[in-house]
Parts: C-alpha cells; structure tokens; sequence
C-alpha cells in the first residue's frame, strides 16, 4: 500500500531506457520504493526528447531529488536530464546496473556516466543486482538523504549560532556554495573571540581546495563570496582583532591553486540593505527579524521556488562587481585588498 505523501520535496527518476532490457521494470521498482517512504515521484514516459517538456519545468522549478538509472545503452535523454540536474544544483541518486562480476561499472557503463560527470562517478555512484537490490538501495539512499541534507528548520540568534550552522552546511555541501557576508570572512580570517568563526574559516578554506582539485571537481561546480570591499578594507586597516598576516598569506596560498571550479568574489554596496545569507545545495541559511530582534534561520532549499530563488542571487549579484576570478593577477589583487597594511 502507497505511503501517504509526507515529503514536499518531489523525486523524478531518469527517462527510460526503452532499448535495454528490464529498465522499464527498474524504474517502477525505484519510483515504489520512493513512494513507500512517502515521497511524491515523477516519471517520464519516455527516452524521447519530444515529451521532455513537462518533466524539464519539475527539473527547473521543483528542487527534486533525481534518481539517474544507467545500463550499458547511452541515453542522450538521460545524459541530458542529468546535466540539467547538476547545472540546476540538484541532489542526484546515480545507480548503474551491474551485468559482470567486476567490482566497477562495466566499461561502457563507467565512459556513460564519466561523460555526465567523473566526481559523480567516484564519489556517489552505487550499483545493483536485481530489482530487489534496487529497491533497497534507492530506500536507503533517500533515508540517508533525509537525515543529513535536509537539515531542520529553527531559529537562534549571535553570531555563534549562525556561523555554526555556515559551518554545517558546508560541511555537507558537495557541489555549489553562494556566501554573502558584509566583511569577508576569507579575506580577513576568523575575528578573535567570534565564536564559530574559526571552524568556519578554515573549514571554508579546505573545502575550496579539496572542491577545486581537478581530480574531484565538476565544470558546474561554483564558489561564489559577495561582501562589501569597503567594508573588509576598513576592518583590515582598524580592527586589530584579526590576524592579518596570516589571512593574507592564507588567501595568496588560496587563490594559487588551480582550481576547475567556478570561483568568484564579488564587491556589493552594503548600503543597500542586504543580509548576510548562504545558499548551498540543499539549504538557504539567512538572517529574519522578528519582534523587533535578529534571528538566523535555515530553509530547506526545496521550499523556494527555484526561479525566486535564483532571482534573490542574480539580482546581488548583478549589482555587484566581480573583483576576482580566474586569470586575475593575484599579487595585484592582494595588492589591492592589503594595501599598505603592515603585516
């Protein structure tokens, strides 16, 4: 018997594969077992690119979880839902069917998938026998995907409390990170005696450098900082509460990898009244007043339409300036940002 649905966040599972043997059974198979754990799911009827239309509007508007089945029959249906899934920043659940007896997909399977995307590949890829295996594994997948991605929505308030949850979305953020502050917390360091700050910033700096690596970063992968230049300089020149040496050295250390990701930071007027936020892959992490007092509060990313959402980032952005990105001179930015500051 069905599950009542209790989970407002859809799945949609990969076109069928007409031409390979028992997909369209798998894919019955993943959608019942979705469904068994309450979850509203959506089917193409299809690997034809003619009924494409109505299931690529629940990929670009509806925030789902994506289920991507792969055999050894290339889809170009297929490879293109999960393309748009990865530019749209969406959680994907990629299992191939295993046919040998060989601990990797089969070739052809593995150059599929590679083509879609390698990290995918490496680090979530997860094969299966039959279709009682299947089932299993798209369950656990999504029990899994309940427990750490979809973090609770509450309120609190300091700046312990919200660089604590910065710190926890990240720390489960696998693709994209948009982080608006006021001063930049990658440029000047962690602030002495801001509680949380510290985990934040290094934790930021190590996450960059293990996205960014070419052995595990995927082309639409993306680290976006938008803070007011104006503001950070000031705090660089007068407020000895950081440590500016070593942000300096930190951030020349940084920017000197080479990394495949987008990586941009971008200058805002903060006149303007923006709020410090963080949009990461599953969550939107942002300040709300409420009787008259600040809070921070985390959304589940599933909860905002995707087009307002997207709307929120483009308009700061847009806004804004880009002031370094890659094949900038870096010694010249730093230049730049430090100024004559001695350290």
């Amino acid at each position: 018997m069905k599950k009542e649905i209790v989970y407002d966040c859809p799945v949609v599972i990969s076109s069928v594969i007409i031409r390979e043997r028992k997909f369209a059974k798998y894919r019955k198979v993943a959608k019942k077992a979705a469904e068994d754990l309450g979850y509203k799911v959506h089917l193409n009827n299809e690997d034809d690119a003619s009924n494409q239309s109505g299931f690529n509007e629940i990929l670009n508007t509806k925030n789902p979880i994506v289920i991507a089945l792969f055999g050894k029959i290339k889809s170009k249906t297929v490879i293109e839902e999960c393309k748009l899934a990865l530019k749209n920043n969406l959680h994907i659940i990629p299992l191939y069917k295993k046919y040998s007896q060989k601990a990797n997909a089969d070739n052809i399977t593995k150059e599929y998938i590679c083509e879609i995307s390698l990290p995918m590949y490496n680090n979530d890829c997860h094969h299966f026998i039959d279709c009682k295996d299947l089932y299993k594994h798209v369950k656990q997948a999504l029990i899994n995907y309940q427990k750490e991605l979809l973090t609770p929505q509450y309120l609190s308030n300091g700046h312990s409390s919200i660089y604590n949850k910065a710190l926890k979305l990240l720390r489960i953020n696998r693709r994209n990170f948009i982080l608006c502050q006021k001063t930049s917390t990658l440029i000047l360091g962690a602030k002495a005696g801001r509680d949380g700050e510290n985990d934040f910033y290094h934790s930021l700096q190590n996450w960059i450098l293990n996205k960014g690596n070419s052995l595990s970063s995927d082309k639409n992968m993306k680290f976006k900082h938008i803070f007011s230049l104006e503001a950070t300089k000031k705090a660089i020149q007068s407020d000895k509460n950081y440590d500016i040496k070593s942000a300096k050295d930190n951030l020349k250390n940084l920017l000197s990898q080479n990394y495949d990701i987008k990586f941009e930071l971008i200058d805002i007027d903060w006149q303007n009244n923006y709020m410090p936020f963080v949009i990461s892959d599953g969550n939107v992490l942002s300040n709300l007043f409420f009787a008259n007092m600040e809070f921070n509060v985390i959304m589940r990313r599933h909860t905002i339409q995707s087009d307002y959402l997207k709307f929120i980032s483009d308009e700061i952005i847009s806004n804004g300036k880009v002031i370094y990105k890659k094949g900038i001179d870096i010694d010249k930015f730093i230049e730049e940002i430090f100024g004559e500051n001695k350290c």
